[in-house]
């Protein structure tokens, strides 16, 4: 019997020490590579309500207060996931904007868009991107981003810096954002 328990133990343990999910670590710190990743996760995840929603099945729609909608066909399957990974990202201020835009909505347990295909500024060029720690709570992250004429040579450039902020459940949230290739931008 001992034997068994021993073996049932230590297969347990194999088990959840092989897991292929780490154990989430609770750093007081940042790298720059996180923070360059937290800034590409937010600017796709501000890209679905500026530049183009999630990719629809257009045979599958629904009229809400007589707007169409279609069933969002992307790996965010509710409107309570598409909030949950914007507020991973996103401060509050920024989450409560971008979700009363109307864009998506919930319809039956699932999530649905309007279709709203922008796309960007073809009059940008290549970003140089910055990170300035302003302290250990406070970030700064900064692209300076090539404006074009039309014949694609530089004109100019704009500097755009958004605030990451460190909240008191230690993640990393940005208190302001904006595309920096949005086609209705200070330069068009």
């Amino acid at each position: 019997m001992k034997k068994r328990l021993l073996c049932a133990f230590i297969f347990l343990t194999l088990l959840v020490g092989c897991s292929s999910q780490p154990l989430p670590q609770k750093s007081t710190s940042i790298s720059d590579e996180e923070v360059k990743a937290l800034y590409e996760q937010a600017v796709t995840l501000y890209s679905w309500f500026d530049l183009s929603s999630l990719p629809v099945d257009t045979s599958q729609k629904a009229t809400i207060d007589g707007e169409t909608f279609f069933k969002v066909s992307a790996e965010v399957a509710t409107y309570q996931e598409l909030e949950t990974r914007l507020t991973r990202i996103f401060d509050d201020q920024i989450v409560n904007d971008l979700m009363s835009r109307g864009i998506y909505t919930d319809y039956q347990g699932s999530l649905y868009a309007k279709p709203a295909d922008r796309g960007t500024n073809r009059l940008r060029g290549a970003e140089v991107h910055s990170i300035n720690r302003r302290n250990d709570k406070e970030i700064e992250y900064c692209v300076k981003v090539e404006i074009l004429d039309d014949k694609g040579a530089i004109k100019d450039y704009e500097h755009y810096c958004f605030r990451l902020v460190k909240y008191k459940d230690a993640a990393w949230r940005f208190s302001s954002f904006e595309l920096v290739r949005y086609l209705d931008s200070r330069h068009s």
